[in-house]
């Protein structure tokens, strides 16, 4: 597991680590838990995927087939997702992430199961390392039984670690390594153009649905433009987390924590939906959303209140599978390609 403050070079270390072992013949399972700047799916959410070749230099690890988990909640001031926004859900979905993770490892009839396994897991972590987001890091720690953690430019949270995992008696190696050099801190500019951080993560979102940019008017993939009416979305669009009321104002045996890993309806509005993305989840329940992961996002692009109906971007052509239940974010994406025409029909 390699942890560290944000601009540290975790992301770097891991691609590092994950190429030697390739390498070597072996086949990892690389596990990206930084929701803010995922780089094995959009931002919001966390991600594994098996690598049996090295990232290559432009398009990073092979995106194929990946497990995910949907978190999208973000900061309300710069929309980045942040696992302290919903720290309850963040550490259920580490945890159905290790659980879903040691169960194929356990089905050795498998092949690449069975390679994997042998490999082991390489994490990367999200950039907060102090208060809760420490908490977190030993969450991580303790679901998938790491064994060794780097600790990239961060003492205090080397000293902490390796005395708490000690204290509690994990046989776990805590190694401290410098950050690199070559190790930018970016900004973000509240109030005014923002770059660094937030470019990054809409620059993410848009290769999901368009793949690399190729020149400068081509892409590598084609994503797909439909509308949905909203009879078929009725009790189909959810967002994980109520608003969170004092422990005194909730039923006798719930917690306050309760309501953030709680299924919630969502409004079929613009304010609600616009330029929001939308997890495409695998569970036919409400009650399954949390334990089940995703099958990819879809973004909307625009609410029509008159013809009761959505319209949105998708990588794959209508319909949407038989009874899907969606997953609303906090994250936004704006595709400009579609606003640009929007607004030239308009006039």
């Amino acid at each position: 597991m390699v942890v560290g403050p944000q601009d540290s070079g975790k992301t770097t270390v891991c691609k590092l680590l994950v190429n030697y072992a390739v390498r070597q013949n072996r086949s990892p399972v690389f596990v990206d838990l930084d929701v803010e700047q995922n780089s094995l799916c959009i931002p919001g959410s966390i991600a594994a995927t098996l690598v049996e070749r090295p990232a290559s230099i432009e398009e990073g690890f092979s995106k194929k087939f990946p497990l995910v988990y949907s978190y999208g909640n973000a900061k309300d001031d710069v929309g980045l997702a942040n696992p302290l926004e919903n720290s309850s859900l963040y550490k259920v979905l580490v945890s159905n992430m290790a659980k879903a993770i040691k169960s194929r490892f356990e089905k050795t009839e498998n092949e690449a199961n069975k390679r994997a396994k042998k490999a082991g897991v390489i994490i990367n972590t999200y950039g907060s390392v102090r208060d809760e987001g420490y908490n977190q890091l030993k969450h991580i720690a303790e679901e998938f039984d790491v064994d060794v953690i780097l600790v990239l430019g961060h003492e205090r949270t080397y000293n902490s670690l390796a005395k708490d995992l000690n204290d509690a008696g994990k046989d776990v190696k805590v190694i401290s390594l410098p950050k690199s050099n070559g190790c930018v801190e970016r900004v973000i500019g509240k109030g005014k153009e923002e770059y660094g951080r937030i470019q990054e993560a809409s620059k993410s979102i848009k290769e999901y649905f368009y793949g690399l940019q190729l020149d400068k008017n081509k892409f590598e993939l084609f994503p797909h433009r439909f509308d949905i009416k909203f009879h078929d979305l009725k009790d189909k669009v959810f967002k994980i987390g109520a608003p969170q009321l004092p422990d005194s104002c909730m039923p006798i045996g719930y917690k306050a924590d309760d309501s953030q890993t709680k299924a919630v309806a969502v409004s079929l509005t613009p304010k609600e939906l616009v330029h929001h993305l939308l997890a495409v989840s695998y569970a036919k329940d409400k009650d399954k959303l949390l334990d089940t992961n995703v099958a990819g996002f879809i973004v909307v692009t625009e609410v029509n209140m008159k013809e009761s109906k959505i319209s949105v971007l998708s990588p794959q052509d209508k319909p949407l599978p038989k009874d899907t239940l969606l997953l609303l974010s906090d994250i936004k994406y704006i595709d400009f390609n579609i606003e640009r025409k929007q607004l030239r029909v308009n006039l």
